[in-house]
């Protein structure tokens, strides 16, 4: 083991313990989904995700939410490799409920969820964009640390592994009514060599990313009615 760690390459190992790591913020390809795109800025240099705030002190006038959207959209370009290639029709609903349950689960910890638009409803919209299914064979074979880093290329420095699969998720939080946007967040997530048995099923990663997801909404309407009181 130790003669494995000593063949990391200097400069990466450096920049991993260090934590010399910057990455360039995400950006939205056709700012096509949501009702904004204004106003974002990077959550901070070490982590690409970018989210606007608005005016986050006008959700406590909220006593629902109705979760509006949720869509998963394939990638414009996908590689020509086997695990890359689109999700079936099935998969597709089955992502879909999959994000649109996290969802439910996560708000209606703090708000009634509603069946409808209408005053003092909040909305929630969320696409998955880009989606890439893991490979649960090759992320497996490159699963040991220190193993295969040619190939792994910044899985030292990121966590990320080859065989991983992969999601853009652009989601936001509105007035169901007036369509005025209180947060919204574009963000990235491949899977983690850290969470290997998640890396053993094509969609597991996404479907765990759809969680912290639905999480990150959550804890934002928590934060902003505790910070009203």
């Amino acid at each position: 083991m130790l003669m494995r760690i000593t063949a990391i390459p200097q400069c990466l190992l450096a920049m991993a313990m260090a934590g010399f790591v910057s990455c360039k913020a995400i950006e939205s390809k056709n700012k096509a989904f949501l009702t904004s795109y204004d106003g974002f800025k990077q959550s901070s240099k070490w982590n690409d995700a970018v989210s606007y705030h608005g005016n986050l002190s006008k959700l406590r006038n909220y006593d629902k939410v109705f979760i509006e959207t949720v869509k998963v959209v394939p990638p414009e370009d996908p590689d020509r490799l086997d695990f890359t290639r689109n999700a079936t029709p099935e998969e597709h609903q089955q992502l879909e409920l999959a994000f649109r349950r996290a969802l439910e689960r996560e708000m209606s910890l703090e708000l009634p969820l509603a069946t409808k638009p209408g005053p003092g409803t909040l909305s929630v919209r969320a696409a998955a964009l880009e989606i890439q299914p893991g490979n649960p064979l090759l992320f497996a074979s490159t699963y040991a640390p220190y193993v295969s880093i040619a190939t792994a290329g910044v899985g030292v420095v990121s966590g990320s592994k080859v065989g991983a699969a992969d999601v853009i998720v652009e989601a936001e939080m509105i007035d169901s009514v007036t369509r005025e946007q209180y947060f919204a967040l574009i963000d990235r997530t491949g899977g983690s060599k850290l969470r290997p048995m998640r890396g053993l099923s094509r969609w597991k990663h996404v479907e765990v990313a759809f969680a912290k997801w639905a999480k990150k909404f959550r804890e934002t309407v928590k934060s902003a009615t505790e910070d009203s009181r």
